[in-house]
């Protein structure tokens, strides 16, 4: 008797999924005048949304310069 399949993958075993990154990503739309751009930022830069968090940015920045999307 061959032994019952396992799964997925090409070893019939099945791998863990990798661990999400914590938080949400920061995105960062530019423009100016002369230029305009986007990006990205890392992991290293994701954020816990919160109201302190928003307020904080919103006080550094024009309050219509930021938002939290899902």
């Amino acid at each position: 008797d061959a032994p019952a399949p396992r799964g997925g993958g090409r070893d019939g075993g099945r791998r863990p999924a990798p661990p999400l990154p914590n938080g949400l990503a920061v995105q960062i739309h530019y423009s100016n005048a002369r230029a305009q751009g986007e990006m990205r930022l890392g992991d290293a830069w994701r954020v816990k949304p919160s109201d302190t968090l928003l307020a904080e940015l919103r006080a550094a920045f024009a309050s219509s310069a930021v938002e939290i999307v899902y």
